[in-house]
């Protein structure tokens, strides 16, 4: 399975941290592959992520409409994504180890292709601050350090 990770930022302060907390995951290499898609809304290119082989940096589209739009962005990184598993990874979470190989299980028992993180623990202190959404109606579980909420029809 190759997983795409999706990322809108316009603070580029944990985006390496990041990058560490995926570089640290033990994947079975014959079966599964990552991205990592970030799309910099009016920020320069992070110097650390540079002309790395699995991350992609683009640029928000620089017409009016795009400026601070998290839809527009979104809309970007997914399209740039090449995935077979799409997950909406926010610039401050950081995956836990086993994250990327627990995301792929739940996506497969669930015949899931895009996961949605609601939050993730990214604090110094560990802390994760859960943002509850009124529009979601479904179940959560946490996965790999990454809340994540299934839609239940």
């Amino acid at each position: 399975m190759f997983v795409s990770f999706c990322t809108t930022t316009n603070n580029p302060a944990y985006l390496p941290d990041v990058y560490k907390s995926i570089l640290q995951q033990e994947l079975d290499n014959n079966s599964v592959n990552w991205e990592w898609v970030i799309v910099l809304d009016g920020i320069p290119e992070p110097e650390e992520l540079k002309g790395l082989d699995n991350v992609h940096l683009i640029h928000r589209d620089d017409d009016e409409a795009s400026k601070n739009n998290i839809g527009a962005m979104k809309k970007k990184a997914f399209g740039m994504a090449q995935g077979d598993l799409l997950v909406d990874l926010d610039h401050d979470d950081m995956l836990e180890p086993g994250g990327i190989m627990a995301l792929v299980n739940e996506a497969a028992n669930h015949k899931q292709a895009f996961l949605y993180g609601d939050s993730a623990g990214f604090k110094p202190t560990g802390e994760s601050p859960i943002l509850n959404s009124k529009i979601w109606s479904g179940y959560e579980r946490s996965v790999g350090g990454i809340k994540l909420r299934f839609h239940t029809p």
